[in-house]
């Protein structure tokens, strides 16, 4: 009798087990959805939307890759081969600081359909010194190619947005998402 008693308690305690993990995904399910905390997020938002120190830091980011630049037609003016400049997008060369204040103002976490509209409203704003220095750059005979994890969906906004800001030689040849 004390075997049965086990085994029942065992078949009962693995049933247990079994169903925990489907009952607490449907109390997850049913909870409400609570706004996001992006508290973490908002004084990084603030410095880059509103420090010098930042601006000045991109500048002078730009400025030391314009030197290198030179650096290297000057030093290999007798290569042949063609020169190119690689550049991610994202917070490198174009500035998402509104998409982030919005995610903070509206208390709402990182999600790709919100993050699609913004990409293809073309509303992002240039890193200063970038437009400057890749502008530099290809008017140097330098090939500007820009890489971005961006997906395709985004890619036509992106391009959008890189050219109405003024960034040069915006193609599909130059556009890689």
């Amino acid at each position: 009798m004390r075997s049965l008693i086990v085994h029942s308690h065992r078949k009962f305690s693995v049933l247990a087990l079994l169903l925990l993990p489907l009952y607490s995904l449907n109390a997850i399910a049913q909870a409400p959805t609570e706004p996001a905390q992006n508290t973490y997020i908002e004084s990084a938002v603030l410095w880059q939307q509103s420090s010098g120190e930042r601006r000045a830091l991109s500048y002078q980011a730009f400025a030391l890759a314009r030197l290198m630049l030179d650096r290297d037609l000057r030093m290999n003016r007798r290569v042949k081969k063609p020169r190119a400049v690689i550049v991610d997008l994202d917070e490198t060369i174009l500035d998402n600081g509104l998409y982030q204040g919005m995610q903070v103002r509206n208390h709402v976490n990182f999600n790709q359909k919100d993050w699609t509209e913004w990409v293809n409203r073309a509303e992002a704003t240039a890193v200063p010194g970038s437009i400057e220095f890749l502008s530099y750059a290809a008017a140097r005979g330098v090939t500007v190619f820009y890489i971005t994890n961006r997906n395709d969906i985004q890619k036509q906004g992106t391009a959008t947005n890189l050219k109405k800001l003024g960034f040069p030689n915006v193609n599909d040849q130059t556009l890689l998402v």
